[in-house]
């Protein structure tokens, strides 16, 4: 009885532990708010992956220009997925991606797919 009565809310706090973000704190709120948890037909999740694409033998390839227009073909590969690119930040030999995805979208596709089409874009 004494259980029943105390209402939790979970709020948002960060706890990083290998690039992965848990989002879980406990509280003696009655409501829950200010979580980014999405919703589907059977689920509720919330799936980030952290992707660092390198270049051959880390070699200086990437201008800022490059970098700029390899966000443009990350953003919209992630939205044929119905991914969000949540984050992106490169430097002259590798990119650092931040993408939110949902779970019926295998990892393995998304980075097959993002790596691609960003290879063929460059080369044109």
């Amino acid at each position: 009885p004494v259980l029943s009565s105390v209402r939790f809310q979970f709020e948002r706090k960060a706890l990083a532990y290998k690039h992965t973000h848990i989002l879980l704190s406990l509280s003696k709120e009655g409501t829950i708010q200010n979580i980014d948890v999405l919703k589907g037909r059977h689920c509720v999740f919330m799936m980030h992956v952290h992707l660092v694409f390198v270049t051959k033998y880390r070699r200086a390839r990437f201008s800022a220009d490059q970098l700029g227009f390899l966000k443009d073909i990350f953003e919209s590969v992630c939205k044929d997925f119905n991914a969000e690119l949540v984050e992106m930040n490169g430097e002259r030999d590798h990119v650092h991606l931040l993408v939110n995805y949902p779970p019926i979208v295998s990892v393995s596709k998304l980075v097959n797919s993002l790596k691609g089409v960003s290879s063929r874009m460059i080369r044109k």
